[in-house]
Formats: structure tokens, sequence, C-alpha cells
């Protein structure tokens, strides 16, 4: 009989105030058949209903309701995501594999940004990055899994359908586990240890249908197969993570050329102290000319006309639409919203006159 992860509120809301239940206020439970309600008990409902094979053996006779410890790390996890930056870096992807390797102690993660077409097809793989070693203690290489070429993921989560389905599965269950093994991104990851992989996707965009945010998670020989705990914590992160990459790289596909270096990371994160160039010069040791041209790179690839709409950006102030359907808000990057974002903060409307 076919399952579904389902949210559930587990704890008591203090306040008198009717909310949305937040990404670590909510553990799963395994039902059957249908979604609960969202209007009245505190759901986070998806648009698509992702129904995956049933769980067998002694998964099935676990408790459905998280442990502490589970619940412990999703917060972990929910926190590392929450700090990951608020603008696109040519590393991003792979800080955010780092977050969600903390769900086991050993573990290879993956995390990319795309667009997907059915049983698996990449039509644009706009970010990739990985974190992990490989079977002789070497760091994996960020592209090691998905380098910029490739063209299909060998896996699916469910159907033919013409856009992806959002959820987490386990590979092992999905009927795609044979094209996986056959293929050449099955190939890569059996080749760094990988015994069982956590496969999920979940919606990253605006009008482009089939964005969104691929994760997967591999165990190695020094771990045990991945648990239906382990599915909780992932579905409920990857709405946030998703949330957080619309944050950084915008609604619609972008382009590498805006990628911040790490250098011009260094820079953002200077003018975000509030310190002029000449500080930042002195601090990073080099001269202010230097770090002009790297303000004035910053102002290009984030579309700001303002020392404070780049602080703004830095620090993730930009204002959002509500979209109900996930529970979190959909950053809208637009040079106005920004700017009216700015006019309620008097700090940053300070440096943005400086």
């Amino acid at each position: 009989m076919p399952v579904v992860l389902e949210y559930q509120n587990f704890t008591r809301n203090v306040s008198s105030e009717p909310r949305a239940p937040t990404e670590i206020e909510c553990k799963r439970t395994i039902t059957t058949n249908k979604w609960s309600n969202a209007s009245r008990s505190g759901v986070c409902e998806p648009r698509n209903r992702a129904v995956f094979p049933g769980l067998k053996g002694n998964m099935m006779n676990a408790s459905p309701l998280l442990g502490v410890e589970h619940v412990s790390l999703a917060a972990r996890i929910a926190t590392r995501i929450c700090n990951l930056p608020a603008v696109a870096t040519q590393d991003w992807c792979e800080r955010a594999a780092g977050a969600l390797a903390l769900t086991r102690g050993s573990v290879i993660a993956a995390v990319s940004l795309g667009v997907l077409g059915p049983r698996g097809r990449v039509l644009k793989l706009e970010a990739t990055g990985a974190a992990g070693t490989d079977p002789a203690g070497r760091a994996i290489d960020p592209d090691a899994i998905h380098p910029e070429h490739e063209n299909t993921l060998d896996w699916w989560l469910t159907g033919d359908e013409p856009e992806p389905v959002r959820g987490v599965a386990l590979l092992r269950q999905l009927p795609a586990l044979a094209t996986w093994r056959a293929g050449r991104v099955g190939n890569r990851w059996i080749a760094l240890g990988a015994l069982d992989l956590l496969v999920g996707f979940w919606p990253a965009g605006g009008r482009t249908g089939g964005r969104g945010v691929i994760v997967e998670l591999a165990t190695t020989a020094s771990e045990q197969p991945f648990i239906r705990a382990d599915l909780a914590v992932v579905q409920g992160v990857i709405p946030l993570l998703a949330h957080r990459a619309v944050l950084a790289f915008g609604n619609e596909p972008s382009s590498t050329a805006n990628r911040l270096t790490p250098r011009e990371q260094q820079v953002l994160d200077q003018l975000a102290l509030g310190k002029s160039v000449r500080e930042i010069a002195e601090e990073l040791a080099r001269s202010p000319h230097t770090v002009h041209d790297h303000v004035k790179s910053l102002h290009r690839k984030l579309n700001a006309s303002s020392r404070g709409e780049l602080v703004a950006r830095a620090l993730g102030h930009v204002a959002s639409t509500w979209d109900g359907a996930d529970g979190l808000p959909a950053p809208v990057h637009t040079s106005e919203r920004v700017t009216d974002h700015l006019r309620a903060r008097p700090t940053i409307r300070k440096l943005a006159s400086a």
C-alpha cells in the first residue's frame, strides 16, 4: 500500500495568533491514502501529492514519530541552511551539501539547482556541489557527480509527469533503481563508495516549470542504510533549502557569470559590517583601487544601485510575497522593492547615503 510523508505540528503554539508552522516545528508521520487538511491543523501541504512505494521490513515497525535526536538534527541542519549566503556564490551548492551531510556522521551529499524534465532528464544545470570524502579519504570534487554537461540524473521520483514531482524517497524503493545502476551518474556514485541513496526534489522557481533543488545523499560502507527517520529529516528541511536557493539565485534560471567569487564574498561581508573601502583594503591587505573594483563588480552582479542595496542583499533583506503552498515566503528580487525595504531600515539607509 502506498504511503506518503505528512507534516504534523508537534509543538504547542503559545501564541494566540494563528500562523503556519516553521520547518523546525514539524515532524513527520506515515499515513495512507490522503494528505490531511492543512486549513485547520497547521499542516504544510505540498501542491503535488508525492506518493512513494511502501516502506518495508523493520522500518514499517518503527515509531511514526521522530525522536528527540532527529528533531534536534533537523534543527541543526535548518540552522546551517539559514546561514547559507543570501546571494549566489560559486560555492553555494557545495555549502548546502555540507549542511545536508549532517544527516549522518559520514555521508556523501550533493545539492544541485536546475530545471528537470520527465524521467530525471536535466534540461538546465545552473549550479551543483558536493560534500564528503571518497573511499581514499580525499575530499570530493564539487563537480564530481554532476559535471556541467550532465543531461540526466538517472533517477526520478514517480511516473512520467511533464514536471518532476516534489518530495524525497529512498532510491532502492523507486522503479528507476535499475536505470540508475546502469547509468553514468550511478556509476559515479558507486565509484565513490555509495551503497544506499536518499534522493529528493523541491521546486525553486516562478514561471519556469521543473526548476528546483535536487538533493542526493549516499551512505558508504561505514554507515547503515537510510531509515524512515532520515527521510523525515530531509523532507522537513528541503523546502527551506529551496527557499534559500530562490533568495540567492532568484526565481528564474540564472547565469554563472553573476556568481560571486570568494574575494567578492569577503568584500561584501565587510561592507555588511559597515566598513569603508579603505578599511576593507587594510583588512584584506589589498589596495583601495582593487577593493573598489570588487565593489563595482558586486553592484553589477547583484544589480544594486547603491551601497545600501548591496548590504540589503548580503543580509537577505529583500521584499517577499507569500507562497502558501510551501508555508514559506518566495523572495522577489526587484530594485524597487529592495529600495522600499531600505526605507524601513535606518541603519542600512545611513550606509546607502555614505
